[in-house]
């Protein structure tokens, strides 16, 4: 079944790592950065970015094509883009989330040679950030760990269920 799986979190929270790691090839806001500007970290183009991100998105699903997004998408107005096309295909979309600490995607920001956030940038991402939620639009929310992802959970009268709206 097709499928659009998008990170979501903060720079440095591990999601290009993450990725590389499980072997999966996504369609990455950085590379089509560094198409269209020569740099992956260029931010003076970032509207024709996301029409171009959200346009290979939208032929990747027509094909058929399980598609995961890497890009930070810390706020649900960034993520209904997405939510659209998964509709628009009628594809099911998840959310997978990095729930690294803020403490470590600074540390790890910091450590960058290439790429690194300004600190003050990082501070106002962090603070923006919303968890995405169910009620986006999301047919599941995974949490990323070193070896895969397992649903996120919550506590309801002392049991623990899953939050997913699919099976």
């Amino acid at each position: 079944m097709t499928r659009l799986t998008l990170a979501v979190g903060l720079p440095g929270a591990g999601k290009s790592t993450w990725f590389a790691r499980q072997g999966i090839k996504p369609v990455s806001r950085d590379t089509i950065n560094e198409l269209l500007t020569g740099y992956p970290h260029d931010q003076s183009a970032q509207d024709e970015v996301t029409a171009l991100l959200i346009q290979v998105v939208g032929a990747r699903l027509s094909r058929g094509m399980d598609t995961y997004v890497d890009a930070t998408n810390t706020v649900a107005r960034a993520r209904r883009r997405f939510v659209a096309v998964a509709e628009l295909h009628r594809v099911p979309i998840r959310a997978l989330l990095f729930d690294t600490l803020g403490e470590t995607c600074l540390a790890r920001n910091e450590q960058r040679t290439v790429g690194k956030v300004p600190e003050a940038a990082m501070l106002r991402i962090m603070t923006m950030f919303e968890r995405p939620t169910l009620a986006e639009g999301f047919d599941e929310i995974l949490i990323a760990e070193q070896s895969g992802y397992r649903p996120q959970t919550f506590q309801l009268d002392n049991m623990e269920s899953s939050i997913s709206t699919t099976s």
